[in-house]
C-alpha cells in the first residue's frame, strides 16, 4: 500500500478517536474552511471524505473522493477510496466493477488489488480473491504479513482442497520474511493432521531457540508431533511446556490465560498416556 492511500485510511482512525471525544464537527468545519480557501486541493477532499466515510456518511465520502478523482494528483487514490466506500455502503460489485477499470489499466497497482481482493472475499468469491491477493503480494513493496495471513485465511475457506495452497502461502511468507511469529503461529495451527504436519514443525524450527521453548510454542510443536503419530516426542514436548509454565513464579502464573494453558497441556498429555 503506498504511503500516502495509507496515511489516510489511518486518517479513519484518527477520525474515530476524534468523534469519540465530540470533535468531530469541529473537524469538518476546519476541512470545510480550508476547502473554501484552496479548493484546488485534491488532498483536503480526500482528507473530508475519509472523515465522512469513517462517520458513515458514503454520499458525502462518494462526493469528496470523486471531486478529489478529477484533480490529477490524487485520481487513482481516489478511485480506490470510492471503490471501498461503494464496498462499505453495501454496493459491493459496483466497487468490483469500479476495481476493474483501475487494475485494467494499472494491474500492479497493489492498493487495488487489495481492495478488490476485499470485495471478492465478501462475496465470497475465495478463489478469485486469492488470486488478486497472489498479485498483491508479487508487487508489494513493502510486503506485509497480514496480506500474506488474508491470502491463506482466504484460500482455507475455499474448501480443503486448497489447504496445500494456504500453507504454501505462509511458507512462501517466511520465506521472504522471516518467521514472524503471526504466520509461524497460523502456519503450525493449520498444519495439525497428518498431511501437513511436517511444514508446521519446519516453520517452528525457524524461531529463535528462546521462542521455541517457551510453553506456548511448545504446545504447537505436541500438537503437530501428535498430528503425525509421534506421540512419545509429542509426549515429551508437552511435558516440558508443563515445567517450563509451572516454573513461573504463581504470582505471574495467576492469570486467566495461563491457568487455562496450564489446564490444556495437563488434560492433553493426559489424553496421551
Amino acid at each position: 500500500m503506498t504511503t500516502r492511500l495509507a496515511l489516510l485510511l489511518t486518517g479513519l482512525m484518527v477520525v474515530s478517536a476524534a468523534t469519540a471525544h465530540g470533535v468531530f464537527d469541529a473537524r469538518m468545519q476546519a476541512l470545510d474552511e480550508a476547502i473554501r480557501l484552496t479548493p484546488g486541493d485534491a488532498t483536503l477532499y480526500l482528507r473530508r471524505g475519509v472523515a465522512s466515510r469513517e462517520h458513515g456518511d458514503w454520499n458525502a465520502a462518494l462526493h469528496d473522493f470523486r471531486t478529489a478523482a478529477k484533480l490529477t494528483a490524487a485520481g487513482s487514490e481516489a478511485r480506490i477510496l470510492i471503490a471501498a466506500t461503494l464496498h462499505d455502503a453495501g454496493q459491493v460489485q459496483q466497487a468490483v466493477d469500479k476495481l476493474d477499470e483501475i487494475i485494467a489499466a494499472t494491474p500492479a497497482n497493489s492498493d487495488a488489488l487489495l481492495e478488490r481482493a476485499r470485495s471478492l472475499e465478501t462475496q465470497r468469491r475465495w478463489l478469485a480473491a486469492a488470486a488478486d491477493l497472489g498479485t498483491a503480494i508479487a508487487v508489494m513493496d513493502p510486503l506485509v504479513p497480514e496480506v500474506i495471513l488474508t491470502r491463506a485465511k482466504v484460500l482455507q475457506s475455499a474448501g480443503p482442497e486448497h489447504m496445500a495452497a494456504a500453507i504454501a502461502t505462509l511458507e512462501n511468507g517466511i520465506a521472504q520474511l522471516g518467521p514472524v511469529a503471526s504466520l509461524v503461529r497460523r502456519l503450525a495451527d493449520l498444519a495439525m493432521n497428518e498431511t501437513h504436519f511436517a511444514a508446521g514443525l519446519a516453520a517452528l524450527d525457524q524461531l529463535p531457540a528462546a521462542v521455541q521453548s517457551r510453553p506456548n510454542w511448545l504446545q504447537r510443536r505436541a500438537g503437530l508431533l501428535s498430528a503425525g503419530g509421534e506421540v512419545a516426542a509429542a509426549r515429551d514436548a508437552y511435558q516440558a511446556a508443563l515445567a517450563g509454565l509451572q516454573s513461573i513464579p504463581a504470582t505471574r502464573r495467576a492469570t486467566r490465560a495461563m491457568t487455562a494453558l496450564e489446564a490444556e497441556l495437563i488434560s492433553q498429555l493426559e489424553a496421551l498416556q
